[in-house]
């Protein structure tokens, strides 16, 4: 399956948090950096609902634990120099816990919500109306 980047959540030199989109962009992932070699970052992926993303980005759902909910379904991508815009991801069998984030790492604080577009059985809600976190509410990334 290709991806390609959506939303660069954390930099550091390169991506370390970011959300991806497969080719029709009707599904999102996590992908989160474990591991650094000479020409290429490695990264473990996950699929990502809109729910679990909001519940990720106001600190209600932990890095860890995310991933740990999506056991066995987890996968690696690995970009290189070379990289173009889209990448392959492939799933990861026998998988170390050891390339999980550590405990208690939540991302809620880097972007601000103004960078996203929220909306409810498709109407767009303004920044300060109230919602709340549900299976109906889609969150489709700037």
């Amino acid at each position: 399956m290709k991806l390609h980047t959506v939303k660069v959540i954390e930099w550091y030199d390169y991506p370390v948090v970011f959300i991806a989109s497969n080719e029709s962009g009707n599904q999102k992932f996590l992908c989160v950096f474990y591991k650094e070699e000479k020409n290429s970052i490695h990264y473990i992926v996950s699929p990502l609902s809109s729910t679990e993303l909001i519940k990720l980005m106001f600190n209600y759902l932990d890095l860890r634990t995310h991933f740990l909910t999506k056991l066995p379904f987890l996968y690696e991508c690995i970009l290189k120099d070379d990289e173009n815009s889209f990448f392959e991801i492939k799933r990861i069998k026998n998988i170390s816990l050891d390339i999980l984030p550590a405990e208690n790492i939540f991302i809620g604080t880097l972007p601000k919500i103004e960078d996203y577009e929220i909306k409810v059985q498709n109407k767009k809600l303004a920044n300060n109306d109230k919602y709340s976190v549900s299976e109906d509410l889609m969150m489709d990334i700037a």
